[in-house]
Formats: structure tokens, C-alpha cells, sequence
């Protein structure tokens, strides 16, 4: 990117950043009303840059409207209710309203979606989060939430995720990553236009030496970048296996470009 490139994006940038703070910063309910439409009519790459910084995305997914943060992270990950309904094996139409009526959907439910949007499961639901709930990944343990997997196996779970974001229960991470648990949580992201990912959850940051990048190429034939990065409201850190969609490579650089900005992160090519 050249000094000029670089320049207009920070300008660019600038804006949903300054609406999103003085959402939160203004008492005003009439000004905060207008505020709030304003980030709720955002397109997933402006929600995109709001996550990039992480004090502000996590004071926002701290608003007292659970419905709200809902939509924020629908937003954010370009989540259609169609996407919704088929993870939750509901109606399209039930599928709206999870996001945008249903206080209090059943477990299976607030878990799935707490998964969906890579929150602790009281972000979903509560108005005041307990936050000594955000130490555990509570929401991958209920049946039917996350699938059980084999580190080898992932790769071959992209084609039947399709086009939305799945979870799982890893047993044998360790055999790819010395750093991961015993049981390791993950996420499969395949909703962006331009890129695609899996999302591994560790206890610390990932040693990433030329051969273990060779091992993770080796597991993930498709990948071009890692990604290490903070996990909302989590002590963990995320790593991404990252990669362009077929023919999108000129907008998947544009993704990596916000990436760039992104609090606690590190971006590496494989």
C-alpha cells in the first residue's frame, strides 16, 4: 500500500470509529437514538473496523441491549438469517427474530449462536454479563453446539460448512499446535465474500517457525496468511488460518489491509 493508499483509508476509517465512540459516550437519548441507527445500518467491513479496535468493540457488545449486540455481530460477520435459521435447523423467519426479537431463545440455541458470533454465551442473552463467565468456553460444551473433530479432519468440514460459521470441539490440536489444550474450541468463518478461516482458540501465543507454517499449509491446503489475535472478552489468544475465495484475491488484500490495524495482532504470510 502506498503512503498516499494508506492515508485515505485512515481517513476513511476514521468516521465509524468516531460514531462508535460517542454512541457511547453521549447521554443524550435522542443523539444516541440516531447514533445507534447509524451503527446498525453499517456494512460488515465499517462493523469490521469497529472490531479492529478492542476496547470499543468489547464497550459495545457491553450495551444494555442484548438485541443490539446481536445485530452488531450479524453484521460483522455478514451473517444472513438464512445462515442463522439452517445452524439452528429453524424457519428463516425464526431466524430473523432470534436477531432481532427473541430475548431469551432456548440453550442450544443462545450456545450455537454465542459461537456464531465468537461471544462469551451471556453476551447473547444477558443485560449485565457476569463477566467470571467469559473464563470458560462454555458455550462449545453443550451437545449439539459444536461438533467433535479430529485436527485432520477440519479441512474436509469447509466444504460441508458451505457458506456459514460452524464450531468444534478439536481432540488432538496439539498434534498441529504444541500450544493447544487438550480439548481445543474452533470456529470454521466462511461467510466474508473475499476469505474464508479457521479460527483455533489457545491458552498462549502459537510458535509459528517455518516448519510448523509447513505443517499448518500441509492441514489447510487453501491458506495464505496466520493471523494471531485477540479473542473478545478472552484471556486466549485466536490464531486464523486465512485464505481468499476463488477469484477474490484483490479484495481479500483489502481485508488484510484492516486486519493491519487490528489491536493485538500479527499477520504472517505461510
Amino acid at each position: 500500500m502506498s503512503n498516499n493508499d494508506n492515508y485515505s483509508y485512515q481517513i476513511y476509517r476514521a468516521e465509524p470509529l468516531k460514531h462508535a465512540h460517542n454512541y457511547i459516550s453521549i447521554k443524550d437519548s435522542q443523539e444516541k437514538g440516531e447514533l445507534k441507527r447509524y451503527l446498525k445500518s453499517m456494512k460488515y467491513k465499517d462493523t469490521l473496523i469497529l472490531q479492529s479496535n478492542r476496547s470499543l468493540w468489547e464497550q459495545l457488545l457491553r450495551d444494555p441491549d442484548p438485541i443490539f449486540r446481536r445485530q452488531l455481530t450479524t453484521q460483522l460477520y455478514k451473517i444472513t438469517q438464512e445462515q442463522i435459521a439452517h445452524s439452528v435447523s429453524s424457519s428463516t423467519k425464526t431466524g430473523f427474530s432470534l436477531i432481532n426479537y427473541t430475548m431469551r431463545p432456548d440453550n442450544l440455541i443462545i450456545f450455537i449462536l454465542a459461537i456464531m458470533f465468537n461471544v462469551p454465551w451471556q453476551i447473547i442473552v444477558e443485560k449485565e454479563p457476569v463477566e467470571y463467565s467469559f473464563k470458560e468456553f462454555t458455550e462449545y460444551y453443550l451437545d449439539g453446539s459444536a461438533k467433535r473433530i479430529s485436527v485432520e479432519a477440519l479441512f474436509e468440514e469447509k466444504d460441508r460448512v458451505g457458506r456459514n460459521i460452524s464450531g468444534y470441539l478439536i481432540t488432538d490440536a496439539q498434534r498441529l499446535l504444541e500450544q493447544a489444550g487438550p480439548l481445543t474450541t474452533g470456529r470454521w468463518v466462511t461467510t466474508y465474500p473475499e476469505m474464508d478461516y479457521f479460527e483455533f482458540h489457545l491458552p498462549n501465543e502459537p510458535v509459528l517457525h517455518k516448519a510448523k507454517r509447513k505443517d499448518i499449509l500441509n492441514a489447510f491446503p487453501f491458506a495464505t496468511h496466520l493471523m494471531t489475535t485477540y479473542t473478545p472478552f478472552r484471556s486466549e489468544r485466536s490464531l486464523w488460518v486465512m485464505g481468499p475465495k476463488p477469484k477474490k484475491k484483490r479484495e481479500y488484500q483489502q481485508i488484510l489491509m484492516e486486519l493491519e490495524f487490528r489491536d493485538e495482532t500479527d499477520i504472517r504470510e505461510i
